[in-house]
């Protein structure tokens, strides 16, 4: 069987494994330059107009692309092709059960994700290290899914959502359309809806008493945000109509009113496991499905 499966999917692995031995070269070249490049900055005190290229900052987003990918070539049509082949009415005829069957086929390919996550989790890990300033973003949405434990998490949601819809649809295309429309509505939902809620987000208020000389603040509550916070809002209101020809005018003081509404930085390790849990408890549900549509169902 173990032969058979390696026979059956070698290009599609070998495929993947080139694209992600290539992924892997361009983070380290680009890794390797970054972290040079800042800690020359460092060394001459330029460190203030340090930047980042904006191609080598959107390499990372690449890897929001890789589990979409392994959904759609590795799980969609791991049982979709063989429902369309026919091949299934010919393997359960032969003294292999139909849940031995599946059982293998998904232990092969999980466990081929699970090496191929892994490599893509490190690999990104490493990578957002290579300077501060990249390091400092890794809680926003898009950062936060490329590092941690998303890629390897991603991929085995992706995988397992590909293998029920084949099952269930037992075509190859719509299999292909469900597993994509499920993994990006997901990942929205998760972004926008789900995440911000894993922990209370914290509250931060400031009054600024300015006039034409001089500003100070009147009363804060909570603690600012540091560097990397994610910020789901931020008002300030008062400042629109606090001008400097306002004040010179009238001599009056303004107040401006700043209100942040966050998730720390130093949450991140926690949102890891937390959406670690919420994967996990979706793979299973995608796998559970899977059984279910083969083992019901005549062939």
């Amino acid at each position: 069987m173990n032969w058979l499966m390696w026979r059956l999917y070698r290009k599609t692995i070998l495929v993947s494994a080139l694209a992600l031995a290539v992924y892997v070269a361009l983070l380290a070249v680009t890794g390797l330059q970054v972290s040079n490049s800042y800690k020359q900055a460092v060394a001459n005190g330029t460190l203030s107009t340090f930047t980042i290229p904006m191609i080598v900052s959107a390499l990372s987003y690449l890897g929001l692309v890789f589990p979409i990918l392994l959904g759609i070539f590795w799980g969609a049509p791991l049982l979709s092709k063989e429902y369309e082949d026919g091949t299934t009415k010919i393997v359960w005829t032969q003294s292999l059960t139909r849940r031995s069957w599946l059982s293998r086929k998904l232990l092969w390919i999980l466990a081929a994700t699970v090496l191929y996550g892994a490599v893509l989790s490190v690999s990104a890990n490493w990578w957002i290290q290579a300077a501060p300033t990249l390091y400092q973003d890794r809680m926003q949405p898009l950062q936060f899914t490329t590092q941690g434990l998303m890629p390897l998490m991603g991929s085995l949601f992706a995988v397992a959502v590909g293998a029920s819809m084949g099952a269930v649809t037992r075509r190859i295309m719509p299999a292909l359309a469900w597993t994509l429309c499920i993994i990006v509505g997901l990942q929205f939902c998760v972004w926008f809806l789900v995440r911000n809620h894993y922990q209370t987000p914290i509250t931060y208020t400031e009054t600024v008493l300015l006039k034409q000389t001089e500003s100070r603040v009147a009363n804060k509550n909570g603690q600012y945000p540091s560097a990397g916070s994610w910020i789901l809002s931020h008002t300030n209101s008062g400042a629109e109509s606090c001008t400097q020809t306002r004040l010179a005018n009238t001599g009056q003081t303004c107040v401006i009113n700043t209100k942040y509404v966050y998730q720390p930085a130093e949450r991140f390790w926690k949102f890891q496991i937390i959406e670690a849990i919420l994967y996990t408890v979706l793979t299973a549900v995608a796998l559970v499905a899977t059984y279910s549509a083969v083992l019901r169902r005549d062939a």
